[in-house]
């Protein structure tokens, strides 16, 4: 028995050290954080302990046979490598509310989300159907579940759904009674992220050399100041939809108040030039720890986006945060598992086939697979006319491409293969194929090569249009491509796909339809002014891709007569009214937009595009 005993602690010594010697630990630079009461704290000591476990071992239905597909390329194939996390009390808990979500949510009109199912009509009951998608029990028993009152008003509000009228004054102050029994609502004092101060260094943008005015100075000054205000910290638990996270990070601001995934690149541009880098990585080592924790990086860190993501951009935000000396064993680590999570987030998400890659075409799509109202919007989606699942999954995908809402993809988004999405697919296989070689990969390095030319060759097969001088999308249920003008035909000049031929086509389209005198509109669809994807507004990520396409190909004077307007119209409102706001009217030159919500103030990506601009392109 002795014998068996020491036998057995030999076993466990030997994988306590292959565990440890398997342990990647993401570290970077840190940021100084203080408590309200300025006291200094630090960010907690977080570090992901991750084996790389045969998918064999697992119980949930990994789709295997998603790899035969990459067979035509010859990739390197990581997608069977599911990375597990080990002893992650946090992993189950979550997947548990995932589970929870997408079973329930898929197949009825009772959502996890118990508030939800109380406030499922009238926008005049709901200011914000968001608000109470992040609302906070106020103990682990939902007294909801056997309150008499719940179960009356309940039914009284589904029966007057039904007959789509009003929802009585009565019923609201009842049900705005339970809410606020059971549930707290979250604002800047009653949430369960953590508001940091952050001590933000002495940057002044009165630098020697910098040819801009003292407007100009005053905005960006301020908008480094501010993102004190935007910084938070997730507790490792969390008793709302919030998934908490392992470092600090910035939400855009408004109703968005958690990290969201596109939104993040653009701010991360800004927070570099504001001498905030350890905290812009951090931001990247959340989105890798969400791979690791999902297989993806959901629209944002709350369980009710577990069904979708967002456009890619990780890849782009590690090269704008990874070390350069890779000399250093802490920094290859760093560089090794950011290349090993990415490609996993590649093969395991956007190409898979069951869901956003189309083997017959080479190319991708944005999906979502849930056919249900969206917590965060339940009661205008409820008020919509259409309601039957393929609407609401084809909604749901719009929302993954971030262009919720427009008329770009006429209300069935999965029907289209999206210029901007095979873009930004096409730029990560650029990016693997250069660290593949700075690691030593050749032979992946290759493999990635010709994945790119292969995205290219189809992309410029399916989405280039020679007449118009443009990229459209594919409409694939027609068989025929889309005539829908938007701002994503510049993708590819970001990107670095076009040809010089393309770039100066595309460069004569935007400067002659799409300029106006606050930057550049989303679309040119005049049509459909109440979606906020539309004419006549302007949104930051399209300015900077558009004014940074152009630079690549050599249209550096047209890139700065667009920017000096889109930072003109900034600096106005900002002088008006002290503060950035999400997107603009750039055809009337105001913040009168048009969408789904109010103009949000902040704002993250105007933030960060506002202080690239600045750097790169006016102040020289």
């Amino acid at each position: 028995m002795q014998k068996l005993l020491c036998n057995k602690n030999t076993l466990l010594l030997i994988f306590v050290i292959l565990l440890l010697n398997s342990n990647i630990v993401a570290t970077c630079q840190e940021d100084i954080l203080v408590n309200k009461d300025n006291s200094t704290i630090p960010t907690p000591n977080y570090t992901y302990n991750y084996l790389y476990a045969d998918p064999k071992n697992l119980k949930d239905d990994y789709i295997d046979e998603a790899n035969l597909s990459y067979d035509k390329y010859n990739l390197p194939i990581y997608a069977t490598d599911r990375l597990v996390p080990v002893n992650s009390s946090f992993l189950t808990t979550q997947l548990d509310k995932a589970i929870l979500y997408n079973t329930v949510v898929a197949g009825s009109e009772t959502l996890s989300n118990p508030l939800i199912q109380i406030l499922i009509n009238d926008d005049k009951a709901v200011e914000d159907n968001k608000h109470y998608a992040d609302a906070i029990p106020r103990n682990d028993k939902l007294g909801w579940k056997t309150d008499e009152r719940f179960i009356q008003f309940a039914n009284i509000a589904k029966l007057e759904k039904e007959k789509r009228g009003e929802l009585s004054p009565e019923l609201v102050s009842s049900l705005k009674a339970i809410i606020n029994e059971y549930y707290i609502l979250p604002d800047t004092e009653n949430d369960e992220q953590e508001v940091l101060k952050l001590s933000v260094p002495d940057v002044n943008f009165k630098k020697p050399g910098f040819n801009i005015s003292d407007d100009y100075i005053k905005a960006a000054n301020h908008i480094v100041a501010n993102w004190k205000n935007l910084v938070r910290r997730t507790p490792q638990s969390t008793k709302s939809s919030l998934i908490p996270l392992p470092r600090p990070y910035i939400v855009p601001g408004g109703r968005f108040r958690e990290i969201y995934y596109w939104d993040s690149y653009f701010t991360i541009l800004g927070l570099n030039e504001s001498g905030l880098k350890g905290l812009s990585r951090g931001m990247v080592e959340n989105f890798m720890y969400l791979v690791k924790q999902f297989g993806f990086i959901p629209n944002g860190n709350r369980i009710y986006y577990l069904s979708r993501s967002q456009p890619p951009f990780l890849a782009m935000m590690a090269e704008e945060v990874r070390p350069d000396d890779l000399s250093s064993p802490s920094n290859r680590v760093w560089l090794e598992d950011a290349y090993r999570t990415i490609t996993h987030e590649y093969y395991n998400n956007w190409m898979d086939p069951y869901s956003h890659y189309v083997p017959s075409i080479g190319l991708n799509r944005y999906y979502d697979a849930v056919g249900a109202k969206r917590p965060e919007s339940w009661g205008t989606d409820n008020l919509k006319t259409s309601n039957t699942r393929d609407f609401y999954q084809h909604e749901r995908a719009e929302c993954e491409s971030g262009w919720d809402f427009s008329n770009r993809f006429d209300q069935r988004s999965m029907d289209f293969i999206p210029v901007d999405l095979n873009s930004l697919l096409y730029k990560y296989e650029k990016l693997f194929e250069k660290w593949a070689k700075l690691l030593g990969k050749e032979e992946e390095a290759k493999k990635w090569a010709d994945a790119s030319e292969n995205r290219k060759k189809q992309m410029n097969k399916y989405l280039w249009n020679e007449k118009e001088g443009m990229f459209f999308d594919y409409d694939m249920k027609n068989q025929v491509q889309s005539s829908y003008k938007s701002l994503a035909t510049v993708y590819p000049l970001w990107v670095e796909m076009a040809t010089q031929k393309q770039a100066e086509a595309v460069k004569n389209k935007v400067i002659t339809e799409f300029e106006f005198n606050g930057g550049v509109v989303t679309s040119l669809d005049k049509t459909h002014k109440n979606l906020q994807w539309n004419y006549p507004n302007g949104w930051p990520p399209l300015q900077w891709l558009t004014i940074s396409g152009l630079i690549n190909y050599g249209y550096n004077e047209d890139a700065k007569r667009i920017a000096k307007k889109w930072v003109d119209l900034n600096t106005e409102y900002y002088k008006k009214l002290g503060k950035f706001v999400e997107k603009y009217n750039i055809v009337d030159e105001n913040i009168d937009t048009t969408g789904s919500y109010p103009n949000q103030d902040g704002f993250g990506w105007t933030n960060g595009i506002y202080l690239k601009i600045l750097s790169d392109i006016l102040s020289k």
